[in-house]
């Protein structure tokens, strides 16, 4: 079987990497329009209802999911301000009615969202428009407004036609579609894992591929049992073609300290499995230290360790599971977003100066992109450009969750340390002995 080699995959994969970084941060200012429409079998009242909110609108919370609070703030003119669950965060939006005539039409602009006033212009409008027909209730919801990105005017009208689509099975039927939902997403899940499974298969073989695919499987299981451990309702997790993994939460993190708890827990419950696969495998081989170094430096040459004894096969393959386990978390622990020792530093910063967040994670950014880049990392150089782009906009995010004490960043700050020392002493005891040398 002929293997890509990671030259290749990554110079495809860089060039990927750049075309979505265009579409999802090239400048694209202006005013533009946007307008779904979509035949719904119900009453004006009912979709009305639905749409606005209301004091004891039972409907429109049931609907809104993601909306953890909503109340009016203002009735000359009309204001409400509602505070939406987010990747980042809680996100509070204040609305100013511009006008409503039920059942018939309304109109509203964003005054404010997440700190930012009128962030799609003053101009902004959002309308909903309801017409009786013979057969149901023809529905139409337009947006115009200034986008900032080509990808906020490409994915508007993909917004709004799913926004309508749920609004139609909740309304005709009274039940939002989980389960099918659910289903959805278990399978997308599963073929997505498939998918990245054999992608690491192509990049290192099928053993090495699948040592790559349980070591991100652990990681992603300490993310996952972490947000358990904070009261997050069933939280997911993918496998990335290419990538890697990721674990996805349903809500926001209640506190920073969560926040960082979660951010360090991939990498924290590795180690054990990584320092336990270290310690199994010089148990075994350091009866014979030196016929097991030269095993274990031919199996890094050529991939062959057919010649060694059974034993000596075993102890091979788990110092190498575990030098791929430490080698992934290690890098996971660089203290540069996305990556997991970035959003550790940035809760535990957040929680003492937001602004400072913003200045330590942009500066640990560029000067990680220039490094990479330098030193011919250039996939993980462009993949860290997504970081710089998040370090960018903490400049206009003020944290809502609960920030840390004293107490709490120390010991975040403390299991950070020990986290590194333990997959930096695996990976390093796993290349001398893959070199041959041992210590």
């Amino acid at each position: 079987m002929a293997y890509l080699t990671l030259e290749e995959v990554s110079g495809a994969f860089v060039y990927l990497l750049i075309g979505a970084i265009v579409v999802l941060f090239w400048p694209y200012r202006g005013s533009h329009r946007a307008k779904v429409s979509r035949l719904i079998a119900a009453p004006p009242e009912k979709i009305w209802d639905v749409y606005h909110p209301g004091a004891d609108n039972e409907d429109h919370d049931r609907f809104h999911t993601t909306t953890l609070s909503c109340r009016q703030v203002g009735s000359a003119p009309e204001m409400w301000e509602l505070a939406v669950a987010s990747a980042n965060g809680p996100v509070k939006t204040l609305y100013e009615v511009l006008g409503k005539e039920r059942p018939t039409a309304s109109a509203m602009r964003v005054v404010e969202m997440g700190g930012r006033a009128f962030p799609y212009g003053q101009d902004h409008r959002e309308t909903f428009r309801l017409e009786e027909r013979p057969d149901g209730t023809l529905v139409s919801l337009e947006f115009f407004g200034t986008t900032s990105t080509l990808l906020m005017q490409l994915l508007r009208h993909h917004l709004y036609r799913g926004y309508l689509s749920r609004l139609q099975r909740f309304c005709e039927s009274g039940q939002l579609p989980r389960q099918a939902s659910s289903r959805r997403s278990l399978w997308t899940g599963l073929g997505l894992s498939a998918l990245a499974v054999a992608s690491f298969a192509a990049l290192f073989g099928w053993i090495g591929g699948l040592f790559v695919a349980a070591a991100l499987l652990m990681h992603e299981f300490g993310h996952w049992a972490a947000m358990r451990m904070t009261g997050q309702p069933a939280p997911r997790i993918f496998l990335i073609p290419f990538i890697g993994g990721i674990a996805v939460a349903n809500r926001p993190h209640r506190t920073l300290l969560h926040d960082a708890f979660c951010s360090l827990m991939g990498p924290g419950l590795s180690l054990f499995p990584a320092a336990g696969l270290l310690i199994f495998s010089t148990v075994l081989g350091i009866r014979d230290l030196d016929e097991y170094l030269m095993a274990a430096a031919t199996f890094f040459d050529t991939g062959d360790i057919s010649f060694a004894p059974l034993r000596l096969q075993i102890a091979v393959l788990t110092l190498a599971a575990a030098t791929i386990t430490g080698a992934l978390n290690l890098l996971q622990l660089v203290p540069m977003l996305p990556l997991d020792g970035g959003q550790v530093l940035r809760a535990v910063v957040q929680s003492f100066s937001p602004i400072w967040a913003h200045r330590v994670l942009l500066l640990l950014s560029g000067l990680g992109i220039v490094a990479f880049a330098y030193v011919g990392f250039t996939l993980l150089a462009v993949f860290l450009l997504l970081g710089l782009s998040q370090a960018w906009r903490l400049r206009s995010v003020v944290p809502e969750a609960r920030p840390m004490g004293l107490l709490g960043a120390a010991a975040i700050t403390s299991g950070y340390g020990v986290t590194v020392v333990v997959h930096f002493v695996v990976v390093a005891v796993g290349m001398f002995s893959f070199s041959g040398e041992g210590f």
